[in-house]
């Protein structure tokens, strides 16, 4: 089974997203492509239409949440 997964970018034309695919195979996958620098969606969509046999996609994307005591950590 061929999959895919997909990090999108905050403000996905100006910054970089990154797919990586590859076969699952019993419960391991083994990774044949990393696109780690793909700018704007219709980019996004590209690569993923161009996958031969792909059968999932996950997806990683960023949300808009307005934290009441402003950025975390672990976003700095």
């Amino acid at each position: 089974m061929i999959l895919a997964g997909v990090d999108l970018a905050w403000q996905s034309e100006q910054n970089p997203s990154a797919i990586a695919y590859g076969n699952l195979a019993g419960r391991v996958l083994s990774v044949s492509r990393i696109d780690p620098a793909v700018y704007g969606i219709d980019s996004v969509l590209d690569i993923l239409n161009t996958i031969s046999r792909l059968q999932g996609v996950a997806i990683d994307a960023p949300l808009i949440i307005n934290n009441a005591s402003g950025m975390r950590i672990c976003e700095k």
